[in-house]
């Protein structure tokens, strides 16, 4: 891992972090989903959910993760059964920089829906991904 701070060259003094470090993923052994996703291009995947699930996760990890240099950049959007895009603030919180992607959803209706997987960015012209779609703390098969 390399961590760099690097402070603008508009900086008129001197300047300051603290940085910590720490994992907030727990492995899963299993997964939703996976497939292997080429540079520039999409995959679309439908998820059926149960009937009174009170939280989803949608998580999406892929094999150049920042663990690997060069970092692949793949991305997320998850849609619900009307098509509506899940966003947070206005923006896609499964489009980031971070690894994994997550979306998270309150209630999710019954029905089927809908994860584009987007290989935004991927040095290597191909990486695998793994989707885990994850209800009430339980991986969705």
């Amino acid at each position: 891992m390399r961590i760099t701070l690097v402070g603008s060259t508009t900086n008129r003094g001197n300047v300051s972090a603290d940085v910590s470090v720490s994992a907030d993923v727990d492995p899963l052994p299993k997964f939703t989903a996976a497939g292997t996703i080429k540079d520039g291009k999409d995959v679309l995947l439908t998820v059926h959910l149960p009937r009174n699930v009170k939280k989803a996760e949608f998580r999406l990890s892929w094999g150049d993760d920042w663990a690997h240099y060069p970092t692949s950049d793949i991305d997320m959007t998850v849609f619900d059964p009307v098509g509506n895009p899940i966003l947070v603030g206005g923006r896609n919180p499964g489009a980031s920089l971070n690894h994994p992607e997550r979306v998270f959803v309150a209630n999710p209706s019954t029905r089927d829906w809908f994860v584009l997987i987007r290989g935004f960015d991927i040095p290597a012209g191909r990486d695998d991904y793994k989707l885990r779609v994850i209800l009430d703390g339980t991986v969705l098969k």
